[in-house]
Order: C-alpha cells, then sequence, then structure tokens
C-alpha cells in the first residue's frame, strides 16, 4: 500500500475525538491514509503521556467492544511478532489495534489486505 495522506496535529486529533464521539486524552495524533489497487486502510495513532494512560485506553477499548457496546463483532485478542493484537470486523473493514510504548496504534483495512498490513504495521512500528 502507498501512503496518500498523513494528518497530524489538531487536524487529526479533532478526527480522533470525532472518531470517539468524544474528546480523547492525548499527546498527539496522527493519521495516516493509505490505498493500494486492491483496497484502502487508515492507520491511526494516538500518543498518550504514559505507557499507563496507552494500556487503560487499550484496555477500555477492548472491553467495550468486547460487550459489543461498538459497531463491530468477531472480536478476539491475537499474538502477531510477539506482542498482543485485537482483532474486530465491522463497517467493511478488518479493525486492529495494539498498544507500542505510550502509543495505541489502530489499523483499519479492507479484508483482502488485512493479513499483509498488520503484520508490516507491527513490523515497523517500534
Amino acid at each position: 500500500m502507498r501512503l496518500e495522506k498523513v494528518q497530524s496535529g489538531d487536524e487529526a486529533r479533532q478526527e480522533i475525538d470525532r472518531l470517539h464521539g468524544k474528546q480523547i486524552s492525548l499527546l498527539r495524533g496522527y493519521i495516516g491514509t493509505y490505498v493500494a489497487d486492491s483496497g484502502r486502510g487508515q492507520l491511526w495513532v494516538s500518543e498518550h503521556s504514559s505507557n499507563r494512560e496507552a494500556t487503560e485506553a487499550i484496555e477500555k477499548m477492548a472491553h467495550g467492544i468486547k460487550l459489543g457496546k461498538e459497531q463491530f463483532w468477531h472480536f478476539r485478542k491475537m499474538i502477531i511478532e510477539q506482542r498482543p493484537v485485537y482483532l474486530a470486523v465491522g463497517m467493511g473493514q478488518a479493525h486492529y489495534f495494539f498498544q507500542n510504548g505510550a502509543k495505541v496504534i489502530w489499523l483499519s483495512v479492507d479484508p483482502s489486505l488485512a493479513k499483509e498490513a498488520i503484520r508490516d504495521s507491527v513490523r515497523k512500528i517500534k
């Protein structure tokens, strides 16, 4: 996939807040939009003030999805490259999220690109 658009600063922060329907506590946010011949995806990165805060954000998202409060299904936790990664399906895409230090990474990607995209994301985000 190739990078088509990058959002950062206030633009990314507003988009992250809009997606959650409320203001999210984070230091910085980044959104990358990717395209390929067979689909597209977005990589959302929320940088928090501490690893603990990022862990709490991950746990809160996982809990909400697990309870069915969101528009997702087929929720599960897996290990990719020795890293815990959550998966949910919804809105026509595969959604993966995981933590890297104080960062929470969410990848939404068309199913045809999902396996390759999540493996690449986990490998490259260190």
